[in-house]
């Protein structure tokens, strides 16, 4: 029976190199959505921001309801 800090030594190592090998993976990630997040500034910029633009998406939907 394994001793409580060979245990918490193992797992320790464990976490190490679960995150040693997937470190790429990480890195690719954080990257990538930090892309996306640039896109959608850049995309709704000219209405204002994303908000804006569905705020104004919704009112148009409203009046084009009303005028029916």
């Amino acid at each position: 029976m394994p001793g409580k800090h060979n245990t918490i030594a193992s797992r320790i190592e464990y976490y190490r190199t679960y995150y040693l090998q997937y470190e790429d993976r990480y890195k690719n990630l954080y990257y990538d959505r930090k892309i996306k997040q640039l896109e959608r500034i850049q995309l709704y910029q000219d209405y204002g921001g994303e908000r804006n633009y569905y705020e104004e998406q919704y009112k148009n939907w409203l009046n084009n309801i009303e005028e029916k």
